[in-house]
Formats: C-alpha cells, sequence, structure tokens
C-alpha cells in the first residue's frame, strides 16, 4: 500500500518518493513503538500486581499461623520462619510491644520489588504464670536504667564477698597459685558468668590432695538468719557432687568454727551459681572467711569463684525489662537481670549483677491491675455537704463529708478524723494528725508539712498526689493517682504482710529527697523514677516492688524487694479491707485479637 501511495504521489512529481517515504516511516514508528512500550508495561504491571498478591497472601498466611499458635498452641516468643507457602518464605518478627499489646509482623517477599507487610495486634490478659510481684523492679515496654550507686535487692539478702581481691593459700604453694582476674578466655565466652569486673582464680595443681586450698578473710558478716549461701563457680573440669566443699567460718583464715557445705556436680568450662544450704545458721552470726576445700583428688584444674551471697529468697533482687537493662558505674542488682533487649553492665565503672544476665529473653505478660475496682471503693457521697472545706470549720471529728469545691485541712491543734470523703476540688492536707479514708478527689491532692496521715480506706484522686516535707502515711489501703510525687524525706510506710499499692494509673511515679516507701508502686502508662539517695535509717527507697512502663534510678537509690510477694494472692489489698486478706487468683492468660492491617 505504502507503494502504491509512492507511485501515486510520485507521478509527475520527480524527486518527492523518497522524502514521502521517510515520513510514513516516522509516522508508523510514531504509533508503533509506544504501542509496544504500552504493552510491555502493562505486562510488568500484570506481573507486579501478580507478585504483590501473592506476597500479601503469604503474609496473610504467616498472621493466620500466628492465631493458631495462640489458640491451639504454645505462644510463640521469638521470630521464626514459615517455609515454602506457595515456594515463598514468610518471616514472622514480634516488632513492638506496650504493656499487655503485642505486635507481631508477618513480611513476605517475591522477586525483586514485591514485598507485603502484616501487622497483627494483640492483647494479652492474665497471669501466664507471672504474678505481677515477681520481680524486684520490672518494666512493660521501655528500659531500666540505673546509675550513681543505685542498688536492687531482696530483703533477705546480704553480700559475704564479692570476690574482686586475691584469695590466699591455705595448702602449701606448691599445690595452689591464688590470683584476681579481670578477664580470661573461659569466662570470655560465657556472659552471663562474668557479671563483676573481677572474680578470684584458683589454680589447683595436681599436688593438692584432700585439704583446704584457699580462702578470703571477709568483713564481719552476720548470716545467721539466713539459709542459704549463694555462690558462682566456674571449674575448667567436670566436678561431682561433693568432690569441692565451700567453707564458712567465723574466725580469719578458716578458724573457729567452720561449717563444710557440699557443692553439687559442676560441669566443666560452665558458669554455674550454686545455692548451698547452711546446716546451722545460727553458728554464724559472725562470718569473718570463706573458703574453698577439696575433698577427692581432681588432678590439676582451675577453679574461678564470684560473688558469695547470704539469701533466704531464691529469687533474690531480680529485675526484668521488656527493653532493655542499662547498669551504668556503680550500680549493682542482686538478682538475675532479664531484658527482651540487651542486657549492659558497665563493669569497668564498677556495676554488677550477682544473679544471672538474660538477654533476648521472652517479653513479661503480667497481668495488669484494674484500677476501676479502687476507684469504686472510693467514690462515696453523702454525709455533711460543703460548698468548700477550710480552717473555719473548727472540729475535729468530721464524719463523713461531701466537699463539692476545694478542702483545705490544716487544723495544728485536732487530730482530724475524716471519711468516707468526696472532694469535687482540690484537697490538701497540713495538718498534725488525721485518720481519712475512703477519700474521692476530683482534683489534685497534697499532703505536706509535719502531716501524719493513717489510712483507713482506698485514696482515689483524679488529679495529682504529692507528698512532701516529712509527711507520714501509713495503713494497708491502696492509694490511687493520675501521678504520684513523693519528696522532702516523706515516709509512706505500712507494716510488712500489709502490701498495698500505690498506682501512678496514667502519669510518672517520681520519688526524690530521700523519701521512703513500703508498697508496691504501680505505673503502667508512665515512668518510675527513683531519686535522692537513701534514708539510713530506712536502708531503701521503695521497700515492696516497682513495676512501670520504664524505671530510672539514681543517685544512690535503693529498691528493696519484699519477700513472698510473688506467692501473695493476686491483687493483694483488693476490696475495701486492704491487705493480702482479699485476693483472686490470676488464671490462665486470655488472648485477644484486635485486628491486623495490610502495610
Amino acid at each position: 500500500m505504502i507503494k502504491a501511495i509512492v507511485v501515486w504521489f510520485g507521478k509527475g512529481q520527480p524527486g518527492l518518493a523518497l522524502p514521502m517515504a521517510l515520513v510514513l516511516l516516522v509516522a508508523a514508528s510514531v504509533i508503533v513503538v509506544p504501542s509496544l512500550w504500552a504493552v510491555q508495561s502493562l505486562m510488568t504491571i500484570n506481573r507486579n500486581v501478580s507478585q504483590d498478591t501473592l506476597a500479601y497472601y503469604a503474609a496473610e498466611a504467616g498472621v493466620a499461623d500466628l492465631i493458631w499458635k495462640y489458640k491451639y498452641s504454645t505462644t510463640p516468643t521469638a521470630p521464626y520462619t514459615l517455609h515454602n507457602i506457595n515456594g515463598i518464605d514468610v518471616e514472622v518478627t514480634p516488632v513492638k510491644t506496650s504493656g499487655q499489646d503485642y505486635y507481631w509482623m508477618s513480611r513476605a517477599e517475591v522477586g525483586p520489588v514485591s514485598n507485603s507487610e502484616v501487622y497483627l495486634h494483640i492483647r494479652q490478659t492474665g497471669s501466664q504464670g507471672n504474678n505481677i510481684f515477681e520481680h524486684a523492679v520490672a518494666s512493660l515496654d521501655g528500659d531500666i536504667v540505673m546509675s550513681g550507686g543505685t542498688v536492687v535487692k531482696s530483703d533477705d539478702v546480704v553480700l559475704i564477698n564479692n570476690c574482686d581481691s586475691t584469695w590466699s593459700r591455705k595448702a602449701s604453694s606448691t599445690h595452689i597459685a591464688c590470683s584476681t582476674v579481670t578477664s580470661n578466655p573461659y569466662v570470655e565466652t560465657n556472659v552471663y558468668w562474668d557479671t563483676s569486673p573481677k572474680s578470684s582464680k584458683l589454680d589447683i595443681k595436681a599436688a593438692a590432695v584432700v585439704e583446704a586450698l584457699a580462702y578470703r578473710n571477709t568483713t564481719l558478716t552476720d548470716i545467721s538468719n539466713y539459709k542459704y549461701v549463694s555462690v558462682w563457680l566456674y571449674p575448667t573440669k567436670a566436678l561431682n557432687t561433693g568432690d569441692i566443699r565451700f567453707m564458712i567460718a567465723t574466725a580469719n583464715a578458716l578458724g573457729g568454727t567452720v561449717e563444710y557445705i557440699n557443692i553439687p556436680g559442676l560441669p566443666a568450662y560452665t558458669g554455674t551459681r550454686v545455692l548451698l544450704t547452711i546446716a546451722d545458721p545460727a553458728a554464724f552470726a559472725a562470718v569473718r572467711s570463706i573458703g574453698v576445700y577439696q575433698a577427692v583428688d581432681k588432678g590439676a584444674f582451675i577453679l574461678y569463684v564470684d560473688n558469695v551471697i547470704a539469701t533466704n529468697d531464691m529469687s533474690d533482687g531480680n529485675i526484668y525489662s521488656n527493653g532493655n537493662v542499662n547498669l551504668q558505674p556503680s550500680a549493682q542488682v542482686y538478682g538475675d537481670a532479664s531484658a527482651n533487649g540487651s542486657v549492659i553492665v558497665n563493669t569497668g565503672g564498677g556495676a554488677k549483677i550477682y544473679g544471672t544476665q538474660n538477654p533476648g529473653s521472652p517479653l513479661w505478660t503480667p497481668q495488669l491491675i484494674d484500677i476501676d475496682n479502687y476507684k469504686s471503693e472510693a467514690n462515696i457521697k453523702g454525709g455533711t455537704v460543703y460548698p468548700t472545706l477550710n480552717t473555719a470549720w473548727d472540729t475535729s471529728d468530721l464524719g463523713q463529708i461531701t466537699v463539692n469545691g476545694n478542702a483545705s485541712i490544716n487544723w495544728s491543734s485536732y487530730n482530724i478524723t475524716m471519711g468516707p470523703a468526696w472532694i469535687g476540688g482540690n484537697l490538701n492536707i497540713s495538718t498534725n494528725t488525721i485518720t481519712m479514708g475512703p477519700t474521692y478527689v476530683v482534683g489534685d491532692m497534697s499532703i505536706s508539712g509535719s502531716s501524719n496521715v493513717t489510712l483507713q480506706g482506698t485514696i482515689y484522686v483524679e488529679g495529682n498526689l504529692s507528698i512532701s516535707g516529712g509527711a507520714v502515711v501509713q495503713g494497708p489501703y491502696t492509694i490511687v493517682a493520675k501521678q504520684i510525687t513523693v519528696s522532702g524525706n516523706s515516709d509512706v510506710h505500712i507494716e510488712k504482710g500489709n502490701v498495698p499499692f500505690m498506682i501512678a494509673y496514667d502519669g510518672d511515679f517520681i520519688v526524690s529527697g530521700s523519701s521512703h516507701i513500703a508498697a508496691v508502686v504501680y505505673a503502667p502508662n508512665g515512668e518510675a523514677n527513683i531519686s535522692g539517695g537513701t534514708p539510713s535509717d530506712f536502708g531503701y527507697n521503695i521497700y515492696g516492688a516497682v513495676v512501670a512502663q520504664n524505671v530510672i534510678m539514681s543517685g544512690s537509690t535503693t529498691v528493696q524487694y519484699m519477700t513472698g510477694l510473688e506467692t501473695l494472692p493476686w491483687p493483694p489489698g483488693w476490696g475495701l479491707g486492704g491487705g493480702p486478706a482479699g485476693g483472686g487468683g490470676g488464671g490462665a492468660t486470655v488472648t485477644t485479637i484486635l485486628g491486623y492491617d495490610h502495610r
């Protein structure tokens, strides 16, 4: 046809045939090339859409597998891979936790450009075998950071010797050599063992037979009320039970009263924390030396010794973080340190963990506390109604009252009794002595000065609570507020065995100024910030436990875990009466699927 056109145009037009042919070829290329490109692009788009669809369906298969595992199988706690889902590998990874909420990412890739991510959002409630009080300090989502000589310990633990100094030979010099090491090829391969800057090295020679090998004199330590001795040991040769015995003595160089305790069997080249039962604790009101005795000739081997502690509580002062654990210079944990993330210990600055370090631990999912019951306990209207309440009211026994506005109580000459009380504004207390509760405060509440407050019921504050200026608050009842600040050498104290909460339900829990608290501190949506130094008369800033989104300790503060918290009914303090008489079991974990979305 082109030829015919060319011939037609060319008749009587010499020289036009070639230009016309070129014009027609250009016109054809303009039409054909884009058409071919469009066809190719359409094929590419179809291929990508097909691969995207395959990736999406594979990622959804990962979510379906997660749901099945939560419903019928073991709850997953770490990343895993589903292989060959229509020829695709699917990576299933936990990417976030926030308290009781979990997020998992299911990711599939097909080809170089197609990938799909589907996020599953679940919520777990129930104990899952985890009591909220089983750790001295725990973070629900963020980190635990300790610095400046801070300490976490049990109320039933005492350090006998940290083994940071060289032991002395008890046997002859040809039988043993003693030294102190800061690192060695054995310990470095076991990050769970070398938890202090130094450890004692006992180089036992083949000449050693049945004899006391080495000892370390200690400062006088009373362990008469303790059941166990905890010690870290690392042998380079496997030991059977009783091959080596641990010694405690009431005089230097293993003199005076001496007890020999069989050490259980130990594997070679493995750090092991052993718990040794003391046969006669009453005999050791003054321990002055510890040592190692060889009962069976084992030939030549090396034994590393570290962190000798007396305790009644096998859990000690454990900490658990759903983020990271970070111990800065001089911070100490008399127990285990577990984290879903990393465990960082500044050993060069003297930071120590006397138990095990457990990075990469499963997410901790305790049964969380529903504050609505406490709100109901305190929210009682009735009695005498006041528009406001101030010093003009000259009476000591207020009884049940309802105040529609602010209330200020600062009678220094009266011992005030008040409650149940409902305060529609702020409540400020600066009197000498007041017995109060249940009390509901719509605004903020402050307790200051030389106030001495005895609780006879639950306190619920919709706003913030401040306790300052050396004020004393006592009684086995729970206190709930949006944010709680305790400062100025204040004392929030109760009898051992009665364990109420102090709950900052939607803010931070701040402790400073050498204040001390005996309660379970709980800030599920905020930070627990503990600073200011440990008061010498109590030896702790918080006696009980601390649970918050994240925890920061600084300024030589101490959290002392109350032995037995982990075995109390959940939750202690439940009900108007408070204390451990209430309670209810945690039960099994309940998993709720909140939904999933594609990204």
